[in-house]
């Protein structure tokens, strides 16, 4: 799986290699002026990259490659080629793929726990339950999780119905908690928190809760909500609008 940055990046570093000898040895004194990386932007032709710096040796063959937003410019797949000759690594040159991704998928890769296996828990709630009414199995805050496309969530500034979220007991983190009465609380963007206009309701016995977000707590990009109840682990749960 290809790591993924978000596009525009002022400078990040990159670990790349590992460099080794024919014989299969790590090389450590080794230079990488920035003219030895070679880069192909979602497909397109290879080319030097744009960050001046050389790499820095990190351990074990491996070096640091620095990017600046240049590199980092373009949506899609980044193919990074090393083909440099010195060091005793003749013929075994190293590749790096890499993911650019939108500003608002990087966002949502933020909530706790995303990209956790099937059968654990997403940002406090069970995969098998949904998150603004979509199924957790294929998206988290209405971003399909295999995806890395333009965030599609809730609408900012309308009522969203029946929000819903699952509490569990945290004497074990496992079996949903049942017949509480859990407290909601709301930061819109870099806000402060406060308590949520209306009540939380239990659906059913399986530990899941459904609240109604109001228009004017939908009146920002980017929701954080906090539950918490007697006896259950705290839910954290953020969506972003659109």
């Amino acid at each position: 799986m290809s790591q993924e940055i978000k596009v525009g990046i002022a400078t990040v570093t990159i670990p790349i290699g590992p460099f080794v000898t024919s014989e299969g040895t790590a090389v450590t004194a080794f230079t990488l002026s920035a003219g030895d990386f070679r880069l192909s932007k979602n497909g397109g032709a290879y080319a030097s990259k744009n960050h001046t710096a050389s790499a820095v040796h990190m351990a074990n063959g491996w070096f640091g490659m620095l990017l600046n937003a240049t590199d980092l410019g373009t949506l899609g797949r980044l193919d990074i080629h090393v083909a440099a000759a010195g060091g005793g690594i003749g013929k075994l040159p190293v590749w790096k793929e890499l993911q650019i991704v939108t500003s608002n998928y990087w966002a949502i890769k933020g909530v706790a726990g995303y990209g956790v296996a099937q059968g654990s828990t997403v940002a406090g709630v069970a995969q098998a339950s949904t998150v603004a009414g979509v199924a957790q199995a294929s998206v988290v805050a209405g971003v399909a999780q295999a995806s890395s496309v333009t965030a599609i969530g809730p609408a900012r500034g309308v009522e969203l119905s029946d929000f819903p979220f699952f509490m569990k007991k945290n004497s074990d983190h496992i079996t949903p908690l049942t017949s509480v009465s859990p407290v909601g609380r709301i930061k819109k963007d870099s806000g402060a928190f406060v308590s949520l206009t209306n009540a939380v309701a239990e659906v059913a016995s399986y530990g899941m809760y459904v609240v109604t977000v109001t228009s004017t707590e939908m009146t920002a990009d980017k929701i954080t909500f906090i539950f918490t109840a007697a006896g259950a682990d705290q839910v954290e749960l953020v969506i972003i609008t659109t």
